[in-house]
């Protein structure tokens, strides 16, 4: 493993460049090219340090962009890969790709005057405003960048057949997005009230959309009023501020280095065919036909990598209540900025998403809580384990936002997966048709040589400011608290248990029943249910209670407090550690494993 992480990170990059093709499969682009900032980390020949078209070295890359795959949504293409064989040969095969448009300056930020561009690129401008745009379009740890780096380095894994756990990258470009769509429903009800955010929609031409799931807006007598409560400034004294706003009816949108552990990591420091546009007054509605329009990641994360059926699903949110002008109609509201910097990132997509699991009463014949669905998602959960376990051990990897909308999978014939990890103990655990995969990288932390990448969602005032304290941002006098190996999985339970069961399962029978978590006379025992249990597991302090729910079921933690409290509390969720758990025995396998199978080293 060694050898394979200094290869990757020295092998150098690869010209490619923008075709005529890529400049028409993506209008809605301007200014394309492949370069970004973090390629200043890897190895770029000297003859090529001006290019705009190095790009890092992913084994597959998009020679042909066909069409999108229009009943998926926009995000989604069919598309003809390129590899090289053995003896330097291309190969060209079809494959079904899916995009992911992140931005690369907060649009919050830029609402708020916090970033300025210059009229023309060689006049002065404000020193402030001006430097803080460059240092964030700049900055190796970008959140976008760190998503990028993340995907590619990943995606070697299994090219590598290292793990089959992760997605294939197929490249990237950054460029201008003529519209870009930004979720803002949990803060709309905040944002509304605040003078910048009018006076900021104002100054960057920037309007609001309005975004229902599977309903027909127009259908329901109370929307059009709805929506002009939902999208009027409050301000009597701003009449001069005039907003045109859209609603929009769909949217479719192994061994490691042994160095660097987790003690010692800081030390190194699209939517539906038509869109009706109403005014202020509330004009007739007018169809808008083949607008441009790019969703942030965060507007519903099963569209990420998604392109089973086409079927909706639901959002991936904390669960924060929606503005009071959506309640009962399942509104997105959203932002739509124009001239949006932006990196586009290529992947395969992939068949389903765990979420959309956990809403399926009967799996493969089998009833919620029965043996059968139950054997399902604990083989399941061993995949997510192996996957969590290799990557914390080859990278120091820590994904910081890992919920059931983030967990992927597409189809396999393989019934069995085989693990194995260095006192030479083997797994085989049955896929039941599905191998699942982690994505979206956004607040990921991972090690690559003495680098350490770290999404700037963890500075302080970002999305993510108060999660962790360590490194470029350390704060001495706050307690450190450096990235938590147990936060994935304890996340990932709080995502699941709701999802998964309605009501707690049955106190498990008999005397000497163990307690899971105790607080107060409150005492949580074991249940009838191992899947259960073990995701209850996840969810214990180093109290010895759980940070998932009160004693009379409401949720303990709201918001990014729960992420907060996840980080400095939770320690006995560590990956590796799972594997030995009684729960995961009747995997161990002792006899042969077939000839044309992959045995995957965890790396422990």
């Amino acid at each position: 493993m060694r050898s394979i992480l200094k290869a990757l990170h020295q092998e150098p990059c690869r010209p490619h460049d923008i075709t005529e093709n890529e400049r028409e499969s993506f209008s809605s682009f301007s200014h394309l090219q492949r370069y970004f900032p973090a390629l200043d980390l890897f190895k770029i020949p000297e003859s090529a340090l001006a290019s705009k078209s190095m790009e890092l070295p992913t084994k597959y890359s998009i020679s042909q962009w066909i069409s999108q795959d229009t009943p998926l949504g926009s995000k989604f293409w069919k598309a003809i890969r390129t590899t090289l064989d053995k003896d330097g040969e291309p190969i060209a095969e079809e494959c079904s790709v899916f995009t992911k448009i992140v931005h690369l300056l907060n649009p919050i930020d830029m609402i708020k005057e916090k970033y300025k561009c210059p009229d023309h690129p060689l006049l002065p401008q404000s020193e402030k405003t001006w430097k803080n745009t460059l240092l964030k379009l700049h900055s190796h740890n970008n959140q976008a960048y760190v998503d990028a780096v993340a995907n590619f380095v990943l995606s070697r894994f299994r090219e590598l057949d290292l793990t089959p756990h992760c997605v294939l990258s197929y490249g990237s470009f950054t460029g201008i997005s003529k519209l870009y769509q930004f979720n803002i429903t949990n803060e709309y009800d905040t944002y509304r009230q605040c003078r910048w955010f009018w006076n900021g929609m104002l100054s960057h031409s920037a309007k609001l959309a309005v975004i229902q799931g599977d309903q027909d807006m127009s259908a329901n007598p109370d929307f059009e009023e709805m929506y002009k409560e939902i999208t009027t400034c409050p301000f009597e004294d701003d009449e001069d501020i005039e907003l045109e706003a859209l609603c929009i009816d769909d949217p479719s949108d192994t061994e490691s280095v042994q160095s660097f552990t987790f003690d010692t990591i800081e030390e190194d420091a699209e939517n539906a065919s038509s869109m009706f546009e109403i005014n202020k007054k509330g004009a007739a509605r007018k169809s808008v036909s083949n607008v441009s329009v790019e969703s942030d990641e965060e507007i519903d994360d099963v569209d990420e990598i998604v392109s089973f059926n086409g079927s909706d699903e639901s959002d991936g949110s904390d669960g924060s209540d929606e503005s009071d002008g959506s309640d009962g109609l399942d509104l997105d509201i959203c932002l739509q900025i124009p001239n949006m910097p932006i990196i586009c990132i290529a992947q395969e997509a992939q068949e389903g998403v765990m979420d959309t699991l956990m809403d399926e009463d009967v799996l493969d014949g089998h009833e919620r809580e029965s043996q059968g669905w139950e054997a399902r998602w604990i083989a399941w959960l061993f995949q997510v384990i192996a996957a969590l376990t290799f990557l914390q051990r080859a990278v120091c990897f820590t994904h910081n936002d890992l919920h059931s909308n983030n967990i992927i999978w597409r189809k396999t014939n393989k019934k069995f997966l085989y693990y194995k990890i260095k006192d030479g103990t083997v797994w085989r655990v049955p896929t039941f048709g599905k191998i699942f995969s982690i994505i979206d990288f956004g607040r990921s932390i991972f090690r690559l040589g003495r680098h350490l990448w770290i999404s700037d969602d963890h500075w302080p005032e970002q999305d993510a400011g108060d999660q962790y304290n360590f490194g470029p941002f350390f704060n001495p006098s706050l307690p450190k608290v450096v990235p938590n190996p147990s936060f994935d999985l304890c996340r990932l339970s709080v995502s699941l248990i709701d999802g998964l069961f309605d009501e707690p399962p049955a106190k498990k029978k008999g005397k000497g029943v163990p307690i899971m978590s105790a607080e107060d006379s409150w005492k949580v025992y074991e249940t009838k249910s191992p899947l259960y249990n073990l995701l209850w597991s996840w969810t214990v302090n180093d109290a010895g209670t759980t940070i998932y729910e009160k004693e009379n079921g409401e949720e303990k933690y709201e918001g990014f407090d729960l992420y907060i409290r996840i980080a400095q509390d939770v320690h006995s969720a560590v990956p590796k550690d799972q594997i030995h758990k009684p729960i995961f025995q009747q995997f161990i396998w002792k006899t042969k494993v077939p000839q044309e199978d992959t045995v995957y080293s965890l790396g422990v």
